[in-house]
């Protein structure tokens, strides 16, 4: 199973600046209750039942008409029923409520994003379309607010509004939580027409930025505050266990979603056998290898934001509790409890053509080592295959993957040792250049160049079943 994750390109791509003041509207940033008791709600002002509040935005290209509020204020009398006005009621705090704002310098106050950002946050649009973006002028901004109780119908209706109004206006929508435009049909597609009848699925809500930060990676969620929810946090792991990271902070945050509660000791329950969202169940459970449990209590503490942070309550998985010297030991102890791990011992002998391999493997290194040092693309990381002695003064092979390359290499160990009761996968280890056997260079997009020597390897296993069953030996 994958889920969504976004590469971070860089940061001033991740977050747009906006200096919009609405001015018949006070945005109250959700705030999560970090109380012993898990039932309270979620606000801390418990007097003000507004506490859920997000801003849609409708790029206009070029325009919607004369009067662009009129067209908005009819489509809300159609496809928002539970929703007032704010310019036709006094008190509406008790019940959801749209506020319209119309911007008519939009290169000003409420810049579109770029073509390069696009590239990667955008949903649906075209080449044509993104440049027109460029050049629009004005924008429809649509600030929903509404008690909890209304947090999956006010979405619901929040969400076919917006669409239906970008659908007349022939617009772009952009969501200010998740940093992402859409065209109005992947808007419906990915926003509205996977919300069945076992509630939404929250990874199509929301979205996981990842990046480097130092030598390993952070991820972090945007979009949970438009379910009053916090935002969720992971630090320093491998680019290895991306995925499932970012799959654990969208079934984390899938179960908040579904009701499971943080108890007292800041822990929350995660069981996806007991989940209601069938189609993300049932992704979860196909995946898992076959010692995965697929259930845990998640320690979870508060952490400070960092810059591009959404405005938003962050708890940060925290993996201390876990088996293990360091963090990234901690975070491979989970993942291969949570979700299951296989991994085998292959005994061979390094013949000719298999030390061949790893010579011409070699010859690679010194390019590997400048590229790495450049700087690699997101999402891209290399391994190398190293040797690690065993009690019994013999060699182990086993794979790092590398997080600094200088006079020697450091690396994130990947493989569970079988012979060597000191390491575990997740240490961090240092190997030298000369002892390097063979490489595997990761790209972002799933490809993956070198590994030569595997193929021969398993080859080599190939025939050494073939000879056990034949009574042969090689």
């Amino acid at each position: 199973m994958v889920e969504k994750l976004q590469l971070l390109i860089n940061t001033s791509m991740e977050c747009k600046m906006r200096n919009i003041v609405l001015a018949a509207l006070i945005l109250l940033s959700c705030q999560f209750s970090w109380a012993s008791d898990s039932n309270k709600s979620h606000n801390t002002n418990d007097k003000d039942p507004v506490n859920i509040t997000y801003q849609f935005a409708i790029y206009l290209i070029p325009t919607c008409g004369k009067d662009p509020a009129t067209t908005v204020k009819q489509h809300a009398q159609q496809y928002l029923p539970s929703f007032a006005i704010k310019a036709d009621v006094s008190d509406a705090r008790k019940k959801p409520l749209l506020d319209i704002h119309i911007i008519t310098n939009v290169q000003t106050e409420y810049t579109p994003p770029d073509e390069e950002s696009l590239h990667y946050f955008g949903r649906g649009i075209d080449t044509d379309t993104g440049k027109k973006l460029q050049k629009s002028k004005m924008a429809i901004i649509l600030s929903f607010s509404y008690p909890q109780d209304y947090v999956l119908s006010g979405m619901s209706e929040a969400l076919s509004f917006t669409n239906k109004v970008a659908e007349t206006c022939k617009g772009v929508i952009w969501d200010e939580t998740t940093r992402e435009a859409f065209s109005p049909d992947a808007w419906h597609e990915r926003r509205i027409a996977r919300w069945g009848k076992d509630g939404p699925r929250i990874s199509d809500h929301t979205v996981i930025h990842a990046y480097k930060n130092n030598e390993l990676i952070r991820a972090i969620s945007l979009g949970m505050q438009k379910f009053n929810l916090p935002d969720i946090v992971v630090n320093d792991f491998t680019w290895t266990n991306n995925n499932q990271m970012a799959n654990l902070i969208n079934i984390i945050g899938q179960s908040m979603l579904e009701g499971s509660k943080i108890n007292k000791t800041h822990q929350l329950n995660v069981n996806i056998h007991e989940m209601r969202n069938e189609s993300l169940k049932k992704e979860v459970l196909s995946s898992l290898k076959e010692n995965g449990t697929a259930r845990a209590m998640i320690p979870l503490k508060q952490t400070s934001p960092e810059e591009g942070d959404p405005d938003n309550f962050l708890l940060e998985i925290d993996f201390d509790p876990q088996v293990g010297n360091g963090l990234q030991e901690k975070q491979e102890t989970f993942i291969s409890q949570f979700f299951g791990s296989e991994d085998k011992v292959i005994y061979v002998k390094h013949d000719e053509e298999i030390r061949a391999a790893s010579e011409e493997a070699r010859k690679k290194l010194p390019k590997l080592k400048q590229d790495f040092n450049k700087g690699l693309e997101p999402g891209e990381f290399i391994y190398l295959k190293a040797p690690f002695k065993t009690p019994d003064d013999s060699n182990e092979w086993m794979w790092i993957e590398v997080i600094a390359w200088n006079k020697r290499i450091k690396g994130i160990l990947q493989n569970e040792p079988y012979h060597i009761p000191t390491l575990r996968a997740g240490a961090e280890v240092y190997v030298s250049e000369a002892d390097i056997f063979d490489y595997l260079r990761n790209f972002p997009d799933g490809t993956t160049e070198g590994n030569e020597t595997s193929k021969l390897i398993q080859a080599f296993e190939d025939r050494q079943k073939t000879n056990n069953q034949t009574g042969r030996s090689e």
